[in-house]
């Protein structure tokens, strides 16, 4: 496939793509570009509480292979 029918299938991608699909895509061609995400105050917080729940051993907490497990489950 040329790169003008690449072109063309992206187009068409992107077209029917849902909003979720567009930002995976974008975050992808974005990555060679030095773009940086910046997490927003929400964010943060969201990660300090996990922390502070992981650090109290309140939080629940799943091993690698739990985790690939449970991945493979769902796709």
């Amino acid at each position: 496939m040329e790169a003008i029918q690449k072109r063309q299938k992206l187009h068409e991608y992107i077209d029917l793509a849902d909003d979720e699909q567009v930002n995976a895509l974008f975050t992808i061609l974005n990555a060679d570009s030095g773009f940086s995400y910046q997490y927003s105050a929400e964010d943060i917080k969201m990660f300090d509480e996990r922390r502070n729940k992981y650090l109290k051993g309140e939080g629940k907490n799943f091993s690698f292979d739990e985790s690939f497990d449970e991945a493979r489950k769902k796709s």
